[in-house]
């Protein structure tokens, strides 16, 4: 049956240090949304030629540690930069960071209850491009925004978004639960990321399957040999960086062929991507621990 990729604790160890490679020093995300607020006050007292002045300032009084203020037009245009002022006329509308996004095009659409954004930035303390989420506002026709970079969001922000992450992925998993219990085949490929070749791995010893088309086929096989399949997770963690993320999870499956019914109890992991703002998975796997290796054997010799 198709129940589905475990990772070693070695291999989980290496791709959370891999993917949780921040920076570690300036301003977080609050002191960032806060910063954008006192230059709004300010454009609103001292008007457009003057703060977008004192906004391009280096050492100006909206350049704080590594946060600093910038400006763009609804063109794309930057108006202002405190962080490096030679950019200043360059439209950046049909520019892409280094994941591919457009984030000038996410800026022009803030309005002036602010917004937020995710995208790859320069570090100018470090020289290196980095994961940097900021915040913004709208005045007039002018955007305003802030960002921090990495591991500099807030202690505060990050358990928001642990909580918002795990009720998203929670819902991803019960969506793909419930459609594989009810043995819809079309409704579980769903929950696959529609790009690239997704993998997922089961129990079987011919059950490493590549793509929709061998996923499709191995579900149908899993739903024409069972009567009735009742597959729970228990015991779930989840970790992400930024939209990656890896979940383990306890798994049992009770599932009834012609007048059997087996109940399996095993380990799984799903490793999801999120796309256009709705988490899908790309990998699975579900083991069955071997019964030959005792607790504190790390192989199954004899």
């Amino acid at each position: 049956m198709l129940l589905k990729n475990f990772f070693s604790t070695v291999v989980c160890s290496v791709l959370l240090s891999c993917l949780m490679s921040w920076a570690a020093e300036g301003g977080d995300i609050g002191e960032a949304e806060t910063l954008v607020e006192k230059a709004v006050a300010f454009y609103k007292t001292s008007g457009r030629q003057k703060a977008l002045e004192e906004f391009s300032r280096s050492n100006g009084s909206f350049t704080e540690g590594e946060l600093y203020i910038f400006a763009y037009n609804l063109k794309g245009v930057i108006i202002a930069h405190g962080g490096d002022p030679g950019l200043v006329g360059k439209n950046f509308i049909n520019v892409q960071d280094a994941d591919g996004r457009y984030f000038a095009r996410e800026f022009v659409k803030t309005g002036p209850e602010g917004n937020w954004v995710d995208y790859k930035w320069m570090d100018y303390a470090t020289g290196r491009v980095e994961s940097k989420r900021s915040y913004l506002k709208r005045v007039d026709d002018v955007i305003i925004g802030c960002g921090a970079y990495g591991s500099l969001f807030s202690a505060e922000n990050r358990q928001t978004n642990k909580n918002d992450l795990e009720k998203d992925i929670g819902n991803m998993l019960a969506e793909y639960i419930k459609s594989y219990n009810n043995k819809n085949v079309e409704s579980t490929l769903a929950s696959f990321a529609p790009n690239g070749v997704p993998v997922a791995v089961g129990t079987g010893v011919d059950e490493s399957r590549f793509g929709y088309d061998e996923i499709k086929s191995q579900l149908e096989r899993d739903f024409t040999q069972s009567e009735t399949i009742d597959l729970r997770l228990g015991n779930t963690r989840i970790d992400s960086h930024e939209d990656v993320a890896w979940i383990y999870a306890d798994a049992v499956a009770k599932v009834r062929v012609g007048n059997d019914e087996e109940t399996i109890k095993m380990r799984s992991t799903f490793v999801a991507v999120k796309k256009q703002g709705k988490w899908l998975i790309v990998q699975t796997h579900f083991s069955i621990p071997s019964t030959g290796q005792k607790a504190g054997e790390s192989f199954p010799v004899k």
